[in-house]
């Protein structure tokens, strides 16, 4: 799908420039911050109507995105997330489809979390609507974005339940989609964090050359994301990173 920021497969990630500061380990790079942290917590917010899948299987415990995260980050790391509506927050916000710069926004105005002493926070919000394409229409394909290195995340839940008809798949698409687009905001696929091996595809933006790995280019519309989350449930996989960016992620550490 081509975007004029970056060319992109499965979710745009829209390359802005981000205020940086002091984070924990004191550094200013972005990459740093979170992987010198001992912390990772997620803020979620959800329109009402978009709220996040929960309970039931592939929702209850949110087992595939943490497992991931925790993947990435190894022993040491604490990934604090959480899996209940009672633990999130709703909030009102205009209608869409939205831009970047509106979904930054909403971020602004209503992210609570900041980063204290050795913990960092990434910024998520599902939205009843679509991400808003250049010449303004609503661009109906698009699951999720990671803006920057903002930490913010956008999940557009029209898309992700029109991902399938059935409801498991949808529900682990959406932990697909989330898992993909963290990826991207902790710096996969050299996207912050050097590749050790060569699987960066440049032609396609920050994502991988192999088709098993969930930062994969080709993962770009809700067919091939519900594709992807089938062969999730019939094979019980249980990390959908590759090991090349799970080394990438080990040599940041």
């Amino acid at each position: 799908m081509p975007h004029p920021l970056r060319a992109l497969t499965w979710v745009p990630l829209l390359v802005l420039t981000a205020c940086k500061g002091d984070g924990p380990g004191g550094s200013d790079d972005p990459v740093d911050q979170v992987f010198s942290a001992t912390t990772v917590a997620l803020e979620i917010d959800y329109v009402a109507g978009a709220e996040p899948y929960t309970g039931g299987v592939g929702g209850g415990d949110w087992e595939l995105f943490r497992t991931n995260a925790e993947a990435l980050f190894g022993e040491g790391m604490t990934v604090d997330v959480p899996t209940a509506l009672a633990d999130m927050s709703e909030v009102a916000v205009d209608a869409g489809p939205y831009t970047a710069a509106e979904i930054l926004a909403i971020a602004d105005e209503h992210r609570d979390a900041v980063d204290d002493g050795d913990t960092v926070h990434f910024y998520v919000v599902w939205l009843d609507g679509y991400l808003e394409d250049d010449d303004g229409s609503a661009n109906e394909s698009v699951l999720g974005v990671s803006i920057g290195d903002t930490r913010v995340i956008a999940m557009f839940k029209p898309v992700i339940e029109g991902s399938s008809l059935l409801d498991q798949v949808r529900r682990f698409s959406e932990q697909l989609v989330l898992t993909h687009e963290f990826g991207h905001a902790v710096g996969l696929v050299n996207n912050g964090i050097p590749n050790l091996a060569e699987h960066h595809d440049a032609e396609h933006g920050a994502h991988c050359t192999n088709d098993r790995c969930v930062m994969y280019w080709a993962l770009e519309g809700a067919g091939e994301v519900a594709q992807f989350a089938q062969n999730y449930v019939t094979t019980g996989s249980t990390v959908v990173f590759d090991q090349d960016c799970l080394d990438d992620a080990a040599a940041v550490r």
